[in-house]
Order: C-alpha cells, then structure tokens, then sequence
C-alpha cells in the first residue's frame, strides 16, 4: 500500500507548480516511505531468530510482546488513514489555471 501512495506522491510532485508544494510532496514521500520501511523490518524481525515466526519447533525463540505488535499495527492504522486523506487534500493546492503536463 505504501508504494501506491509514495507513486502517487511522486506524480503530484512531477506535477508541482510551487517550490513550496515540491517540499510538501517531497516530504510526504520521505515520512511515507520511512515510517513504512521501518514498520516492514519490525514486523519481519519480530523475532530471533526470524524462522521462529513460522517454525514453532525453533528453540527458545525471543519475540516482541504482542502488545508491542498491537501497538504497532494500531500506529501504522492511524498513519495509514491520515496519509489518505492527506492525499486527497494533496492535489487542492496544484490547481493552476496554466498547468501544462507532458504526457
């Protein structure tokens, strides 16, 4: 989900008519990409050794407490829903009456 709205940052950035909305765009792809690539790793490595999240049979595996997880997950629900409506809100402020765009 987090590379569709990156994608979609990148295409509003490419459509930019201010400094100030190149810096806003910008700034949502980073915060974006991010929060997301640091909610991947934890989840991935939610456990050591990492096979111990499929394979109960792993001996004396250290996993985050499932409240950490439910933390998580709830966090990255917020974010996720915020972001949304900051892509919507996003194209209001490129309303130009002499955009031109390649395509």
């Amino acid at each position: 989900m987090a590379t569709v709205k990156v994608s979609i940052g990148l295409f509003l950035l490419r459509i930019a008519a201010t400094k100030f909305y190149q810096r806003v765009c910008t700034g949502f792809i980073i915060i974006m990409s991010t929060y997301s690539l640091a909610t991947a790793f934890a989840v991935i490595f939610q456990c050591y050794p990492v096979r111990a999240i499929w394979d109960i049979t792993t001996p004396n595996p250290k996993c985050m407490p499932t409240q950490v997880l439910l933390g998580l997950a709830y966090s990255y629900s917020i974010f996720t829903i915020i972001s949304d409506y900051f892509l919507v809100l996003l194209p209001v402020g490129v309303h130009q009456p002499k955009l031109h765009v390649c395509v």
